[in-house]
């Protein structure tokens, strides 16, 4: 009998403590003693990773393209591992430079900022959005003009741009993603430049076959690496037998890798060192090879124009999926050495 009483006693009190002192609806009570997990659904997909984003208008905004160089003076550069796509060109030489796309996420600081080339408007073109450069030979300037997008130069809007002082020209232009897409005029959301898998689904391809690292080799003084790493889950980079980093210290690291040969022409033009400025040619179609999920695969590549997307297919015929992620494309001249191996030992310790 006392414990029912105690029983009875302990239930008065607790509806005492949770009724309202005017009889209205019970104050709300938060748990603040550990944090919850969302379970909020994804508002929408990155159109170049093909990543979840929960902010709609991040996948409905434009892309910002960005051109950046490569040359021992450039490293490291800043904002690279924020970019959704990378296109890498050879300029002149075995020199590369590289055209970053941003546009699920932003680098407050992206550079050096280099010039346009020609190759570039068989990329933007298709992207769409806002293009960035320092300047160029004036008939290239015309060429990326003349492409749909919104072009942002050092040479006519100084503002747009940041000068690093502890870097000498041409190697202090930087600029913040998200201040340049805010320049933007009738741009919108670009394209998906590549068919994903479904969240959740294990990548499997015709012809797969294993590899841990794949070797580059543009010239005496470009030498490109990427090693597997199984645990990230990602390619890394290394460019001449160092691990190739951003000013933030960290190694370029990215999901899915293209290889993708085509032929390169001569220009009229020289850099400014006398180099003669080389052309990639990305129309027509071509052999490529896939990298991801520590496997190759051999594909096609076909592009119709400079406005069109490139489409990749796989020896089927159809077109080839990849894991969602960052791509980084190589565009490799024809004829140059590409060597690609599977050495698990090789690929637990890339160069250092």
């Amino acid at each position: 009998m006392r414990g029912l009483v105690a029983v009875v006693a302990a239930l008065g009190l607790a509806a005492t403590a949770c009724s309202s002192p005017k009889g209205g609806a019970l104050p709300r009570v938060v748990d603040t003693s550990a944090p919850k997990t969302s379970t909020t659904a994804p508002a929408a997909v990155a159109p170049l990773t093909g990543l979840a984003v929960f902010n709609p208008d991040v996948a409905a905004r434009p892309a910002v393209m960005v051109k950046i160089g490569d040359d021992p003076k450039a490293r490291p550069q800043a904002g690279l591992d924020k970019a959704d796509v990378i296109y890498e060109e050879r300029v002149e030489g075995n020199t590369v430079r590289f055209l970053a796309v941003f546009q699920s996420q932003d680098a407050k600081s992206v550079g050096p900022i280099r010039s346009v080339r020609s190759t570039d408007v068989g990329v933007v073109g298709a992207i769409g959005g806002v293009f960035v450069y320092s300047g160029g030979i004036p008939s290239f300037d015309a060429l990326a003009r003349r492409q749909g997008v919104t072009v942002i130069s050092e040479e006519a809007q100084s503002d747009a741009f940041n000068l690093r002082p502890d870097r000498q020209r041409p190697y202090k232009t930087y600029g913040n993603t998200a201040q340049l897409r805010s320049l933007a005029t009738g741009a919108t959301r670009p394209p998906a430049l590549f068919n994903f898998l479904a969240p959740g689904e294990a990548f499997t391809a015709v012809s797969a076959a294993p590899a841990s690292r794949a070797t580059v080799t543009f010239g005496p003084g470009t030498v490109v690496r990427w090693d597997w790493d199984a645990a990230a889950g990602k390619w890394k980079r290394s460019i001449n037998g160092v691990a190739h980093k951003t000013d933030a210290g960290a190694q370029l690291a990215f999901t899915n890798v293209i290889l993708q040969t085509v032929p390169y022409r001569s220009t009229p033009f020289k850099d400014q060192s006398g180099a003669g400025v080389d052309e990639a040619v990305t129309t027509g179609t071509g052999d490529a090879v896939l990298l991801t999920a520590g496997q190759r695969v051999p594909l096609r590549w076909s592009k119709q124009s400079d406005r069109t997307a490139t489409s990749f297919t796989d020896p089927t015929g159809r077109t080839a999926r990849v894991p969602s992620g960052q791509t980084w494309v190589v565009l490799v001249p024809k004829g140059s050495a590409v060597d690609i191996a599977n050495s698990a030992a090789t690929a637990s310790q890339p160069p250092q």
